[in-house]
């Protein structure tokens, strides 16, 4: 059985340590302090726009969508009653 070290324990929350070396663009992607999880409030805002079934509030008269399509109801099930295709 492997032992639990220092180094294997990673901190995905600690902010990457300025140590005067500029970082990849990968690292700079990665870092957690590169991460916003907040929403964004134009993205809330087009949420609460879609729910209460507005649609195109931004388009400017411009076509687009003219309807929301409704969610489908149920996922496909397959038929109970069909044989499956035999593997060749």
């Amino acid at each position: 059985m492997v032992s639990q070290h220092s180094e294997r324990k990673i901190n995905t929350d600690e902010k990457v340590k300025n140590d005067g070396v500029d970082r990849l663009p990968h690292e700079r992607d990665e870092s957690p302090d590169a991460q916003d999880v907040r929403p964004r409030k134009i993205m809330q805002q087009a949420a609460s726009d879609l729910e209460r079934g507005l649609v195109d509030t931004d388009r400017h008269a411009q076509p687009g969508v003219e309807k929301v399509k409704p969610a489908a109801p149920q996922q496909a099930r397959p038929d109970a009653q069909l044989e499956p295709k035999k593997a060749r």
